[in-house]
């Protein structure tokens, strides 16, 4: 996916709320799996500690940043 940047190490989208939404609905229309994450500052310091939560992590198709709308 595009609009990626990296935190210590953990992989976060960094897309836009419609953008987002989009991406969503392109999974749900999908035939197929999908592991959305929304990463807080926790999940970013635990990733750190934990080399397999941060696979999980990096490997989820859609991660974001948890944030107001």
């Amino acid at each position: 996916m595009k609009h990626d940047t990296e935190i210590l190490g953990v992989r976060v989208n960094t897309l836009s709320t419609v953008q987002v939404l989009e991406t969503v609905e392109g999974f749900l229309q999908s035939s197929g799996q999908c592991h959305i994450v929304t990463v807080n500052p926790e999940f970013i310091m635990a990733a750190q500690d934990s080399e397999r939560f941060r696979e999980i992590l990096n490997k989820a198709g859609l991660i974001e940043i948890l944030k107001k709308i």
